[in-house]
């Protein structure tokens, strides 16, 4: 099924028309599970929708509401463009210079050292250092130690945005 999800992208669609869209699709899993079950279990579908006044009904509905939301979010996720380029790109505009000229530096070299970033910006040890820790923290880019020094790489999730 997300094989076949997968392939119906809307482009050029706002947010919150696919939203809505999810949503209408996920109402519909709901009503399609209810008409399911009443031909499975016999019973009428006006006395099973949204109807809590036995167990039994009970479980019939929110086995019906788990259902369709997990049909949803599975649409939902599958049919929506993941355009990370341009969430790494959002995550920068709200950047410093300097923390802009840093990434971009990352993001060239792929994996580079805290002393090359030092050497290639031209800057102190302790600018370089500051900018690292509070990137690091932000969980835009990962550090590991190195002998003296540390690795310096984008975060997984960021390193795929800035390809």
């Amino acid at each position: 099924m997300a094989a076949i999800l997968g392939k119906f992208k809307l482009r050029g669609i706002d947010p919150v028309s696919k939203f809505f869209l999810v949503s209408i699709f996920a109402i519909l899993a709901y009503f399609l599970v209810l008409f399911l079950e009443s031909i499975i279990f016999g019973l009428t579908f006006s006395a099973l929708m949204m109807n809590f006044s036995s167990m039994k009904q009970i479980l019939l509905n929110l086995f019906a509401i788990v259902f369709s939301l997990f049909l949803g979010f599975l649409f939902s996720s599958n049919f929506f463009d993941k355009d990370l380029g341009k969430i790494f790109n959002l995550v920068t505009l709200s950047m410093s210079s300097d923390e802009k000229q840093l990434m971009n530096e990352i993001r060239q070299a792929k994996v580079i050292t805290q002393d090359s970033l030092r050497f290639r910006l031209d800057w102190s040890k302790a600018k370089v250092s500051t900018i690292l820790t509070n990137l690091d923290r932000k969980g835009l880019i990962v550090r590991e130690r190195s002998g003296k020094t540390y690795k310096v790489y984008l975060s997984s999730f960021f390193a795929k945005g800035a390809e």
